[in-house]
C-alpha cells in the first residue's frame, strides 16, 4: 500500500533509503514532497540494491519474477552503461593508472527515467540506468545458475608500485597514487617511521586516494617522517609496495590545482624545481580525462615522469 511520503516518520523513510543524517533526510524530503512510497516493495528494492554493492549473498529467494518487457528494458540500460563505461576507458587510456572498468568515472546519466531510486539520487548524478544494470546483470546470474552465488567477488591486486607522495612532500594531507597489475583494490596504511604507529589507513582502496578521505586521518605533522604500504594478494596480507617519505619544514593543506591549464603546468614546473616530483603528479591526478589528453599536459606528465620513477 503506497503512502505519502510527507506522512511518513524518519524511521519508516530508513527502511526504504537507508540510515542517513539529518542533512540528507532533509534533501531526500525535498526530493519526494510530492511522491508516495510502497515501503514493503521499495524496502525490498533498496536491499537488493544494497546487497549487489557488497560482498553477500543474494538469495534467489528476494528477486522478483520479472516480465520479458522489463527485463529487457534492463538490458538495455546495461548495454547503455557499458558503452559508456568502455568510451571513458577508451579517453582515460593515457592514463598511468590501471582501474578496473567499474570504477570509471561516466561522461553523463543514462537518461532513464527511474522512478523512486533516481528522484533521490539524481542531485548526486546517479544513473536508474546503472543500478537497472546492476540487478538485471545480478538476476540474470541467480537465474541461470544453478548454484547460489557465495558472494560478489572483489578483485584484490597482486602487485602494485607507489607513485607518490614521493620521497619529499610540502603537502600535510598528501594524495597517494599508485599502480597495480590488474586494477584491483589495495590496502592502504600510512606509518609514523619513527614510532611504527599507523597514522590512517584506508581499505579496499583505488588510485588515486586523498589522504583526507582516510580512516582515521588527521594532519601529517611537518619535518617528520613517515612510510605508505599498500598491501593485497590473499587476504590482503601481502605488502605488494612501500615509500618513505619526508614532509618538509613548513608543510600544510592538501594539493589544489589551479583552475587553468597554464595555471598547473606552472605549479607543477615550481615543484618540479623544488624537487617535488611527487607533489607535481598528485596535481596532475587532479586533471580531467579531457585535460590529460592536452598536448601540453602530455609532455608534463612525461616530465614528471622523469622525475618521479627515473
Amino acid at each position: 500500500m503506497k503512502r505519502k511520503v510527507e506522512e511518513l516518520s524518519d524511521l519508516e523513510l530508513e527502511s526504504v533509503l537507508g540510515q542517513m543524517g539529518k542533512i540528507d533526510m532533509d534533501v531526500a524530503r525535498r526530493n519526494l514532497a510530492d511522491g508516495e512510497i510502497d515501503l514493503d516493495a521499495d524496502a525490498t528494492m533498496n536491499r537488493l540494491l544494497a546487497d549487489m554493492g557488497k560482498e553477500t549473498t543474494v538469495d534467489s529467494g528476494d528477486v522478483p519474477n520479472l516480465p520479458d518487457s522489463v527485463r529487457m528494458m534492463f538490458e538495455e540500460s546495461k548495454k547503455q552503461t557499458f558503452d559508456l563505461l568502455a568510451e571513458e576507458e577508451a579517453a582515460l587510456s593515457g592514463s598511468v593508472y590501471v582501474r578496473s572498468m567499474d570504477t570509471s568515472p561516466i561522461a553523463g546519466p543514462v537518461k532513464k527515467d527511474g522512478g523512486l531510486l533516481a528522484s533521490i539520487f539524481r542531485p548526486a548524478v546517479v544513473s536508474w540506468g546503472i543500478c537497472a544494470a546492476a540487478i538485471a546483470v545480478g538476476i540474470f546470474v541467480i537465474k541461470n545458475n544453478n548454484e547460489r552465488p557465495a558472494g560478489l567477488p572483489i578483485l584484490v591486486a597482486t602487485e602494485a608500485s607507489v607513485l607518490t607522495p614521493g620521497k619529499v612532500t610540502g603537502f600535510s594531507e598528501p594524495t597517494f597514487t599508485w599502480e597495480t597489475d590488474n586494477g584491483g583494490v589495495v590496502f592502504v596504511d600510512v606509518v609514523n617511521a619513527e614510532s611504527g604507529a599507523v597514522v590512517a589507513s584506508l581499505d579496499r582502496a583505488f588510485s588515486p586516494v586523498r589522504y583526507s578521505l582516510m580512516k582515521d586521518a588527521s594532519a601529517l605533522e611537518a619535518g617528520q617522517n613517515y612510510r605508505v604500504s599498500v598491501r593485497g594478494g590473499e587476504a590482503a596480507g601481502t605488502v605488494l609496495a612501500s615509500q618513505e617519505f619526508a614532509t618538509v619544514s613548513d608543510a600544510s593543506g592538501a594539493p589544489e590545482r589551479a583552475e587553468s591549464l597554464d595555471g598547473v603546468i606552472k605549479q607543477c614546473e615550481n615543484y618540479l624545481a623544488a624537487n617535488r616530483a611527487g607533489d607535481a603528479w598528485m596535481l596532475w591526478a587532479e586533471l580531467t580525462a579531457a585535460e590529460k589528453s592536452d598536448a601540453r599536459m602530455q609532455e608534463l606528465k612525461t616530465k614528471i615522469l622523469a622525475e618521479l620513477v627515473g
